[in-house]
């Protein structure tokens, strides 16, 4: 039964991109003549609400490759996806390995740090939104809600509204922090994060400066969930499943950015001509000092690339987190030094804490909090 499965699932991984070669190509093109259907149009205006207006500003040749990178893409994943899924079913050592990966217990102290730090970061992060939500209430007239927002019929929020939503997150925040219903806090928090940041994001300018930050608050519920089952249970270990998920997706990010540079440039991406024009459209002094060098603009591309494909290797190899950290950080304060992107410090740097062991603060914890931390003094 497994086996006609997984066939069933490599025929479609086959499929998509041969319907697409053979009718979506063609259906893209006449979308971009206005002579497409209504069904597929809908299709275009939901996941792609810009096409409308872009469809003028670029040529064929845009649209095309952007639709060829989405099915390619699909079938990357997918066909990755179905690999693991054979290797995990029928290779008992490989299930072993995966097993033990998400299997590792982790100490409540840790936890305990990383929560508190998690959420501080939050507050960091978030602390002027409501500033900024009163800042582009001029052009409520623009509000194009995202696919979620439209979905569950949110309309941009009156001013009490947003105020309402704000001191609400900020009081999450403090819940899960102080302990105070941790893990119902930390799902209020989650919601009203993604929430804000949907009517931010929903004036068709999307970038993606919270990208590990929302994924690591959409799973910290559960870990938060997995530390309070210890605390009942008197246990100095919990269940780090959670923690690992959020180590995966910070570094699949990383990884999925380097793979997009390829699909999209191919070796292209190593020519330094190719890295100077970027530099000269950002007209950063530094980026412009480094545009004169080819040794430059061929070694750094090279290096970023290597950076963004070798960051899951700390999932695998710990003794390399110091280094793949360090490189990290020195690659987002790059990124901001020659092309004025970002800063020294931003929301893909703080989520380096969920690779860092933080017990070594636990002599700054009063002894009383310490004591409780290992049994159940937090219920």
């Amino acid at each position: 039964m497994m086996k006609k499965v997984l066939l069933g699932w490599l025929l479609c991984i086959v499929g998509v991109p041969m319907l697409y070669l053979f009718a979506g190509r063609e259906l893209m093109l006449e979308a971009i003549e206005g002579k497409a259907p209504a069904w597929f149009n809908q299709i275009l205006e939901t996941f792609y609400p810009r096409f409308a207006i872009e469809k003028h500003r670029f040529d064929t040749h845009f649209f095309l490759s952007k639709a060829d990178q989405v099915v390619i893409r699909f079938s990357l994943v997918q066909m990755f996806l179905l690999v693991f899924t054979s290797a995990y079913i029928f290779k008992l050592p490989f299930r072993n390995q995966v097993n033990a990966f998400w299997d590792t217990p982790v100490s409540v102290r840790q936890v305990h740090w990383l929560r508190v730090l998690f959420y501080l970061g939050m507050l960091f992060f978030t602390y002027d939104w409501f500033y900024y939500l009163d800042l582009v209430r001029p052009a409520e007239i623009f509000y194009k809600p995202l696919l979620l927002l439209r979905i569950l019929n949110i309309d941009f929020p009156s001013v009490p509204v947003s105020g309402i939503v704000f001191g609400l997150l900020m009081l999450s925040y403090a819940g899960v922090i102080f302990w105070v219903k941790p893990v119902s806090c930390s799902i209020i928090s989650t919601l009203l994060f993604v929430l804000m940041q949907g009517w931010l994001y929903s004036f068709e300018k999307i970038d993606h400066t919270f990208s590990t930050l929302t994924y690591a608050a959409l799973i910290m519920p559960f870990l938060v969930y997995e530390q309070q089952k210890a605390f009942r249970a008197a246990s100095p270990q919990q269940a780090a499943w959670p923690l690992q998920l959020i180590r995966v997706c910070i570094a699949m990010v990383y990884v999925m950015a380097g793979l997009e540079k390829l699909l999209i440039a191919g070796t292209e991406w190593f020519n330094p001509e190719s890295f100077r024009s970027y530099l000269f459209l950002h007209q950063a002094p530094a980026g412009l000092w480094v545009a004169q060098s080819d040794v430059l603009c061929t070694i750094l591309p090279f290096g970023a690339m290597l950076f963004q494909l070798g960051f899951c290797s700390i999932l695998f190899f710990r003794r390399l987190t110091p280094f793949v950290l360090l490189a990290g950080i020195g690659f987002h304060a790059g990124t901001y030094i020659l092309l004025e992107v970002g800063w020294y410090f931003n929301a893909w740097i703080f989520v380096y804490i969920f690779f860092i062991d933080w017990t070594w603060l636990d002599p700054y914890l009063p002894n009383r909090q310490t004591r409780a931390t290992l049994t159940d003094g937090f219920q």
